[in-house]
């Protein structure tokens, strides 16, 4: 379970530009289905003199490379051997305070989405689209994740699906605020939807430098397919034939405001 978080307000400016953090592959199995997945990740960060190094880059993800500090993108390339079902999320916890420093209900959340998937008791979705407008989920415009908690609309917090469009468009899909510190996160990706979770199982983990992650310890901003995509044919599918690749992108942008 990772926390992100900067040391200080400006460490990001005294690192490499460009640094390649990882790659994996891993073969995913089912009954009669089989999909072979490569995940890369890059990480990007901007330095002063160096600009030149990391403007094509910037460009290529859709980045302002002269206002970003440091920005982590995920890749996913995904080969199917069968037909088979694929909707794997970015499971980041982030708390702009810093690992293990408080919980995250006064960080300011914007969400760019009109519509979010309700769910059942299980949290699964109905398969209905609500507007987000006059509703504790309406992050159109920012607000503190506890505003709608401490209100009564939804004490228990965040664990829902926001529509952001059709696949395959990259957009800005949200950006979180730490106000004390002025660290912001900025998430853009091509895929349609997000989930907003704010740790609502989180019960004492053990995290960075010994410190426990308690309940709202850290928010997750997960890129996705809508959950139960198969079953609700409603939804753009996340069903793919044999030989079929895909391949989206998943930027989370980091800067000082």
């Amino acid at each position: 379970m990772a926390m992100c978080s900067f040391a200080d307000r400006f460490s990001m400016f005294d690192v490499t530009p460009v640094e390649n953090l990882f790659i994996e592959e891993y073969m995913l199995r089912a009954p009669g289905d089989y999909v072979k997945v490569y995940i890369y990740g890059l990480r990007l960060c901007y330095h002063p003199v160096k600009e030149a190094s990391v403007t094509s880059i910037a460009r290529a993800l859709g980045l302002e490379e002269k206002t970003v500090m440091d920005a982590f993108a995920y890749w996913e390339r995904v080969g199917v051997l069968r037909r088979t079902g694929d909707n794997p999320p970015t499971y980041s916890y982030f708390n702009l305070k810093g690992a293990g420093n408080g919980d995250i209900k006064d960080h300011v959340v914007q969400i760019n989405a009109s519509q979010y998937t309700p769910v059942d008791e299980l949290l699964i979705p109905t398969g209905k689209l609500a507007f987000v407008t006059g509703t504790a989920f309406d992050f159109k415009t920012p607000k503190p994740v506890r505003q709608d908690m401490d209100n009564g609309k939804l004490p228990n917090g965040y664990d829902h699906n926001f529509i952001l469009g059709d696949p395959g468009v990259m957009r800005t899909a949200a950006e979180v605020c730490e106000p004390e510190t002025g660290r912001v996160m900025t998430v853009k990706t091509d895929k349609p939807a997000i989930q907003f979770y704010i740790g609502i199982g989180l019960d004492g983990e053990n995290g960075k430098n010994g410190k426990k992650y308690n309940k709202y310890a850290g928010l997750c901003l997960e890129s996705q397919f809508s959950p139960d995509t198969p079953n609700k044919p409603q939804f753009p599918t996340c069903v793919y034939k044999a030989g079929q690749t895909y391949r989206f992108t998943t930027v989370y942008e980091f800067s000082v405001r």
